[in-house]
């Protein structure tokens, strides 16, 4: 579990395994969180929230941690491959659209500020032939 930017145990100290369902191994023992662990997590959110830094939507330290997340996004290729693993997705979906998307998604939001302009963007995905997919902004006067 991640709470307060920390990787933790459960505070009970129990895990449960998750398995490959294609071959029923052991991946890994996850932290099983309980009422304890979500009460420390929702404190530790409410003091980032309350203690966070006033940073304007188009300032440069906001573009410039999407970039960074989505380099490090593009750099750790084993994000796509323990998904496959833990859940039996398809290798080639996972590495052709759930981790490239999602840096470009970094990307996107990076240079976001100029796009609020109250109009709709088409974000339609090759690899769902037919889909229409829409963003809309709203210019706040």
């Amino acid at each position: 579990m991640l709470i307060n930017g920390k990787v933790v145990d459960a505070a009970s100290g129990k895990t449960f395994p998750t398995y490959n369902p294609a071959t029923g191994e052991v991946l890994a023992h996850i932290a099983e969180g309980d009422r304890e662990d979500i009460d420390r997590a929702v404190k530790a959110a409410r003091a980032a929230f309350e203690n966070r830094p006033v940073v304007e939507a188009d300032s440069f330290r906001a573009r410039t941690t999407h970039l960074e997340a989505a380099d490090l996004l593009e750099e750790i290729s084993r994000v796509r491959d323990v998904g496959t693993l833990d859940n039996g997705k398809p290798l080639k979906i996972a590495r052709g659209a759930d981790v490239p998307l999602a840096v470009d998604l970094f990307r996107y939001m990076a240079d976001g500020p100029p796009k609020i302009e109250g109009t709709t963007i088409p974000i339609s995905v090759p690899y769902t032939p037919g889909a229409k997919y829409l963003a809309y902004t709203n210019a706040i006067p």
